[in-house]
């Protein structure tokens, strides 16, 4: 039983910093009420006492047996275990600013990194959707600033060119977001591209909206 593994109760409890438990269980109908009742003191013993470092989580599927919940629980686990090396998200300005706005993204890979031994640097794929959502909500200049700001880091990036002149488009400043598509068909063509072709129809677009 669960409780009978982790006896010691909350010493061990708050010795697991740095680790994952995930667990679930089905409804009572197959494991009855017993076990449903022993996994949800596990819970309450993990809510009062567990160290914040222990990443944990507990899901009850009521409508699943025995053996069906081992494949939504490997799922719901492994997602639980891996959360630290998924990209953040978030669904509003607010939101970003809560999760520490760019400083929280840098400090997030920087942790990421270091521990499944991957780049710390942040891609620049993710800072030009950052950009692109929080022009969405408002936050225009940010945005804007965001990629330039970007550019002095990444000068030869194609993907940060071609983002920061689509927001001036977006901006309705033409004059500049044609300065960027020329530079991003410049890079792209050093660097062979596939883009190219696009890139260049783009332009001719643009041109169009002067």
């Amino acid at each position: 039983m669960p409780l009978q593994l982790l006896g010691g109760g909350g010493n061990k409890l708050r010795s697991l910093k740095g680790k994952t438990l995930f667990f679930s269980m089905a409804g009572p109908f197959n494991d009855g009420t017993e076990r449903l009742e022993i996994a949800k003191q596990l819970e309450t013993m993990l809510n009062q006492k567990a160290s914040i470092e222990l990443n944990w989580g507990f899901l009850y599927f009521p409508r699943q047996i025995h053996m069906t919940t081992p494949y939504v629980t490997f799922f719901e686990g492994i997602s639980k275990t891996f959360n630290d090396y998924q990209v953040p998200t978030f669904t509003s300005y607010q939101e970003y600013l809560e999760q520490g706005g760019m400083k929280g993204i840098v400090e997030h890979y920087r942790k990421r990194g270091k521990k499944y031994q991957k780049p710390e640097a942040v891609p620049d794929q993710m800072i030009s959707t950052i950009a692109g959502f929080i022009f969405s909500g408002g936050q225009k200049d940010e945005a804007i600033a965001l990629l330039e700001n970007n550019l002095t880091s990444n000068p030869k990036s194609v993907n940060s060119h071609y983002a920061l002149a689509s927001l001036y488009e977006r901006n309705n400043q033409i004059k500049k977001a044609l300065k960027y598509f020329d530079k991003t068909l410049s890079l792209a063509k050093q660097q062979k591209s596939p883009w190219i072709g696009y890139i260049e129809k783009e332009i001719e677009r643009v041109k169009g909206l002067l």
